[in-house]
């Protein structure tokens, strides 16, 4: 964490998360993130400004993050596993349709986010907007194979999805007095998902 004259916001992080239902080589994976954000209301020229009276809060964010799936797959679905069956008065071996994979890893997400956040009439009239962009790669899929192979179907990380959009949120408060206070929230919001790569 960073903190410049209470101007200039700065966190970064990175996150390690590990978990064996992934292979050796899989398993372990690092997240990392970071925010900032820049008040330009708490210079003094702006608090010396005859509009601070009206305008008296603005602020600039810009934030980005990564996660992971890690619970995407059971805890033994990157083996061959075989159940038992009766088969001519003798036991047999089943294998499941789906064909497992050994190097499957967790689905990650990225996202980037800038906001602005103003205030007015010493903050009894604030504005917050949001634009955000979020992308998830190796979308864990059961792709269609050759029957030719034994199995039907095959867990691989195959696939993207893309999530874009904006949020503003407009709180007011018309009344703030001793014995009855009265605020109001209103919110919009749009987003638009879209399936960048699927497969077959």
């Amino acid at each position: 964490n960073f903190n410049y004259k209470s101007l200039l916001y700065l966190t970064g992080a990175i996150r390690v998360d590990g978990s064996s239902v992934f292979g050796p080589d899989q398993r372990n994976q690092k997240y990392f993130k970071g925010s900032g954000s820049y008040i330009i209301s708490e210079h003094k020229f702006w608090k010396d400004m005859a509009m601070n009276k009206v305008w008296n809060f603005a602020k600039l964010r810009l934030a980005y993050g990564e996660s992971g799936n890690l619970t995407g797959i059971g805890a033994y679905s990157r083996f061959n596993t075989y159940s038992s069956n009766s088969f001519v008065s003798r036991t047999s071996l089943v294998s499941s349709s789906t064909l497992a994979n050994t190097n499957v890893k967790p689905e990650r997400q990225r996202e980037i986010e800038f906001g602005i956040d103003l205030g007015f009439f010493n903050s009894r009239l604030n504005i917050q907007t949001n634009i955000y962009s979020k992308k998830v790669d190796d979308l864990l899929i059961n792709r269609f194979i050759a029957p030719t192979t034994g199995f039907s179907s095959l867990l691989d990380n195959f696939g993207s999805l893309e999530n874009k959009g904006f949020e503003i949120v407009i709180n007011a408060k018309p009344i703030q007095g001793k014995d009855f206070n009265w605020s109001v929230t209103g919110i919009y919001n749009h987003n638009r998902n879209k399936a960048v790569k699927i497969g077959q």
